[in-house]
């Protein structure tokens, strides 16, 4: 856990060798939905996964879910914990936005962009972006999460998990997660904009 301006977020690095590779999940996740990815990478080198703030074991933020925020804060996290570049850059779906951002903000850490199914850039059909809101305290998704109704419902622990859905079935029935889904979703549209302005980055040789 570290601390990365009043809150932490949780990071977890394996393996040596140089480039680093950086993992960010996609809407939804935590960085366990990785765990059988990261033990294979770490033979070769390094690598780290972590968890947006207010998924996994990381602490909620007060600021508005955007790419360029998500990629703030992960820029602190890794100095804050001493992990030096240069990095490769692994985005899944929303975190698509976040690694683009994050290369045209600190080209100078990064050594290689790799995008995982990611969000579409393309303004054909996209709604006009709307600034984002600051988290929201408690929602009525997350009060019914509270009650236990979501958890019941989704028939959480009542049947067993797919191959690589354990994480993501465990989160279901948690407030928290719920409140941080619904706050990255108001933040997607922002988020994609800021990505777009920043898709000029290239992979330097």
């Amino acid at each position: 856990m570290v601390d990365v301006g009043g809150y932490r977020l949780h990071l977890n690095c394996s393996g040596s060798g140089s480039p680093t590779v950086v993992i960010d999940t996609g809407w939804g996740d935590s960085s366990a939905g990785w765990g059988w990815v990261q033990p294979e990478v770490a033979k070769t080198t390094r690598i780290c996964t972590y968890d947006r703030a207010g998924m996994g074991w990381s602490e909620a933020s007060p600021q508005p879910r955007t790419a360029r925020e998500f990629a703030k804060e992960l820029h602190t996290l890794l100095a804050n914990a001493n992990e030096p570049g240069l990095f490769v850059l692994v985005g899944h779906s929303l975190a698509g936005y976040t690694m683009r951002v994050y290369a045209h903000d600190y080209p100078e850490e990064v050594a290689g962009l790799v995008l995982i199914d990611p969000q579409n850039l393309s303004t054909s059909g996209v709604a006009t972006p709307q600034p984002a809101p600051k988290p929201g305290k408690t929602s009525l998704p997350a009060l019914i999460a509270r009650a236990g109704l979501v958890r019941l419902l989704s028939g959480v622990n009542q049947r067993p998990a797919a191959a690589g859905s354990a994480s993501l079935q465990s989160s279901l029935g948690d407030p928290r997660w719920i409140q941080t889904a619904l706050d990255e979703s108001r933040g997607m549209t922002e988020g994609g904009a800021q990505a777009r302005l920043s898709q000029r980055w290239a992979i330097c040789p």
